[in-house]
């Protein structure tokens, strides 16, 4: 196979992408969610404006096979570089990688919430204390103006 057509205007995850780019073929694809993730212009096939008519499509899928050798050898190393960005063990790199900076993010907020919550709880403590002394000289004046 010398390219792989994909017209699709919905490809979530641009995994049949990745595929083919894996097995060494240049993609042409229309600019789409999954797509415009994995393809790059002139450099593992080509991306096209989503709305292209069918004649820019045939045009790319032409511009990929009339590559010279050394080009399309160019073109099939690139694919499957940018199918290695996609791999399973890349991938899960990339999850873990965000799932600890999306836990690191929660732990400050909450540690801070918890120092926020606890310099409340030592203000009160302490306009506790004022008002305790204070109405405790309140009374001890009561008292001893009413001896």
């Amino acid at each position: 196979m010398d390219v792989f057509a994909f017209s699709s205007h919905s490809e979530t995850q641009g995994l049949v992408l990745v595929e083919a780019m894996a097995a060494g073929i240049p993609v042409v694809a229309l600019d789409a969610p999954g797509a415009r993730e994995v393809v790059t212009d002139s450099r593992n096939g080509r991306l096209l404006p989503a709305n292209s008519p069918a004649d820019h499509f045939a045009h790319a899928l032409h511009w990929v096979v009339g590559r010279s050798v050394a080009e399309r050898k160019t073109l099939r190393e690139a694919a499957i570089q940018t199918s290695k960005r996609f791999s399973n063990d890349a991938t899960t790199k990339m999850a873990l990688t965000l799932y600890a900076s999306v836990l690191k993010a929660h732990r400050a907020a909450r540690a801070s919430k918890d120092n926020n919550w606890q310099a409340a709880k030592r203000g009160l403590g302490e306009e506790y204390k004022i008002l305790r002394n204070l109405a405790h000289a309140i009374g001890e004046a009561v008292l001893t103006s009413a001896s």
